[in-house]
């Protein structure tokens, strides 16, 4: 049986469907003709922006003479600023309030505006700007809001057996790209491209110094429900060292500094610990010289896929249907693999395990961990 969903997301629902019903009248007729002026507005996490990535280069190769805005937060700051696909960026932490924030847009002028994220504040602030044609997931009655509301699959932010029997789970690209068609865009799925500074690029050069290229350790998450067990990352490292004379390092946010040098210090062996050490900007461009990135289901993960490093993903909570990524298509930018144990649990979608044990990571063994990373660096 299937546990019960927390009461907190339909009291928002109501709310929303409540705000969008009087907003209605507020609504515009939809811009005509080819958008000139365009708001994008991604306020969620670093690899939320990332699977983006694709739907932004679409738009742009379709609108190349386009004006995009992205307005985001300081957080994917290091990501979004060499792209050369956004014109402008915009972030919500400069500002004093979301007041501020709303006198900054209207600025813009703009006449398309994306919500590419499923937060009411980001709906909102869609309508708000003025844009004539506002296009977003109609997620929770967030479709008040825009002028072109596209349904929401009925698997969206659901654990996997509540999925709607049938209904083809999109990857997040696919799901993204989606949201332009209300503007004539169909473009197929592709794996992001990420673009880095010469100096993030300098930066690791410095960090990694001479030899080898490192195979890199990721082992923290936002979400404790994605973590895999330290010793099992320590021996990983270990068999690694002794089996393929591979150099490893150990990388991380500040919040993982404790985790990663548990790690080294489990592993007996010479590993570089970077964790805390590093930028968002300067961790990519370390990745980017890794022989290999083995992730738990996090950011790191997207960016090793969007730089084309061989990457290994071990998933638990996440699916990785959705979350996955497009290493098949252009395998000569690197491959990507998804490891998945078999549990009871799968997929939950919690953020935090309520179970005495953590059936879902726990289902991944060294060994499958192991092979994959074999495989990869041995081909």
């Amino acid at each position: 049986m299937s546990p019960m969903r927390p009461f907190g997301p339909f009291l928002l629902s109501a709310a929303c469907s409540a705000a969008s019903t009087l907003l209605r009248p507020l609504v515009e007729k939809p811009h005509s003709g080819h958008p000139r002026r365009i708001l994008l507005i991604e306020l969620l996490r670093i690899g939320d922006i990332l699977v983006k990535f694709p739907t932004i280069a679409a738009l742009r190769q379709r609108f190349p003479e386009a004006h995009i805005t992205l307005l985001t937060t300081r957080l994917v700051q290091d990501f979004v600023e060499p792209n050369p696909n956004l014109s402008a960026r915009i972030y919500v932490d400069d500002f004093p309030g979301w007041r501020a924030v709303v006198a900054r847009v209207r600025t813009l002028n703009a006449d398309t505006a994306l919500i590419l994220d499923q937060k009411p504040a980001s709906a909102a602030l869609a309508l708000l700007s003025g844009a004539p044609t506002r296009v977003g997931y109609d997620y929770r009655g967030l479709g008040g809001f825009m002028t072109h509301a596209v349904p929401c699959p009925g698997y969206i932010n659901r654990p996997s057996w509540d999925y709607p029997p049938g209904e083809r789970v999109l990857s997040t690209i696919e799901y993204w790209l989606r949201l332009l068609e209300p503007l004539g865009v169909h473009a197929p799925p592709t794996r992001p491209r990420l673009f880095l500074s010469k100096r993030d690029r300098e930066s690791a050069r410095q960090l990694l110094g001479q030899g080898q290229r490192p195979v890199c350790l990721h082992p923290g998450a936002s979400s404790s429900s994605y973590e895999w067990h330290p010793d099992r990352f320590a021996e990983v490292a270990a068999r690694l060292s002794d089996g393929m004379d591979v150099r490893i390092a150990i990388t991380g946010s500040q919040a993982d500094v404790q985790k990663a040098a548990h790690i080294a210090a489990l592993a007996r062996r010479d590993v570089l610990n970077l964790a805390g050490k590093t930028t968002l900007g300067q961790l990519a461009a370390v990745f980017e010289r890794a022989a290999l990135l083995i992730s738990v289901d996090t950011s790191a993960a997207h960016i090793g896929a969007a730089l084309g490093v061989n990457t290994v993903v071990l998933f638990g909570a996440g699916d990785p249907r959705i979350w996955g990524t497009y290493g098949e298509l252009d395998s000569s930018r690197g491959r990507y693999v998804a490891i998945q144990g078999k549990s009871e649990c799968l997929i939950c979608k919690s953020p935090t395990c309520r179970r005495p044990q953590h059936h879902c990571m726990d289902a991944i063994t060294v060994e499958m961990v192991l092979d994959a990373a074999r495989k990869l660096l041995g081909d």
